[in-house]
Formats: C-alpha cells, structure tokens, sequence
C-alpha cells in the first residue's frame, strides 16, 4: 500500500524533525548548565502532545452527530425528535485516562469543541498526550519512552476515530 507508506514516512519525518529539534534545545541547555556550574539536567517526567483541529462541516454537521467522527461518543436525538427533554449540546468537552503499555505513564485524550481565532470557524479539538509518571524519566531512556508515546498516540488516534472519516479527511488507505 503505497500511499499509506508514504504518508506514514511523511508524519514519521515530521515527528523525526520536531523530536530532533527538542533534542537540540535539550542538548543547548545541558551544555549552558554544565558551562555555568549550575549542575545537571533531572527529568522529572516527559509529555508528548499531539493536537488536530477538525471543522465542522466536512467531518460532522453538528455536534448531535460528533459520533460519525469520533463513534465512542453518541448524543441520543435532540428533544424535537425524540420528546427528550435536553435539547442539542451547544458545547463538548470530553477527556478520559488510559495507562500507556508496560507502566510507562498515563495517555490522556480531550476532545472540545472550539473556535478557531482567525476565521470564528467551529472546529473540534481532540488532544492526545502521554506523559510518563513522575520520578520515572531518565534521560538515557529518552529516546525509548517518546518512541512508546508517539505510538500510543497515533494507534489511539485511530482507534477513537471513524474508519470513514479517516479516510476521507485524512486520506488513509
């Protein structure tokens, strides 16, 4: 499957360039640290953050059918179709807690409905993070633990959104 293998190698080099760039500044300030005697670099803990923003309109007409994006989520029938007494959500804000693979930390996903500033349009804000617990970074396992949460972040991705929307709005095969 060629275009799945190339969009892959494409989010792959993305992430490649952002994590070496991260790993520049790290590297910068160990090097100011140790110039300056002010000690070494603890981690304490490492986050990996992965934000997408999708519009109303191409994926989801409103929020009362959120589900054709994201299936886990489902607002039954507004009250004027159904006799229920609470009508269409004029706002979403979801989150939810699942621990990464092997202890590694916590994956956190948020999804809100939001305003994108330049153009007032009304977008959708899913948030996928991964934090390792605290105490439990190491700068010599580094590497190892932002392979694990990038992983994570992008099978959850999946996982949570609709086989259709993802290929449709972002082209998977």
């Amino acid at each position: 499957d060629l275009h799945l293998s190339i969009r892959r190698q494409r989010q792959m080099c993305i992430r490649d360039s952002v994590y070496s760039a991260f790993k520049s500044c790290v590297g910068s300030f160990v090097a100011f640290l140790e110039q300056k005697g002010l000690g070494t670099l603890v981690p304490k803990r490492y986050e990996l953050s992965y934000i997408n923003f999708i519009p109303q309109g191409r994926a989801y007409a409103s929020l009362d059918n959120i589900s054709s994006v994201f299936p886990d989520l489902h607002w039954q029938r507004p009250a004027s179709a159904s006799g229920r007494f609470l009508s269409s959500p004029s706002a979403l804000s979801w989150q939810v807690s699942i621990p990464l693979p092997d202890r590694q930390g916590e994956g956190t996903i948020k999804i809100q409905s939001a305003r994108r500033a330049p153009t007032n349009e009304d977008v959708i804000r899913a948030e996928l993070a991964a934090t390792s617990f605290e105490g439990r970074a190491a700068t010599p396992g580094m590497d190892d633990w932002f392979d694990v949460a990038h992983a994570w972040i992008v099978r959850a991705f999946e996982d949570i959104t609709d086989d259709t929307v993802q290929r449709e709005i972002w082209g998977k095969l």
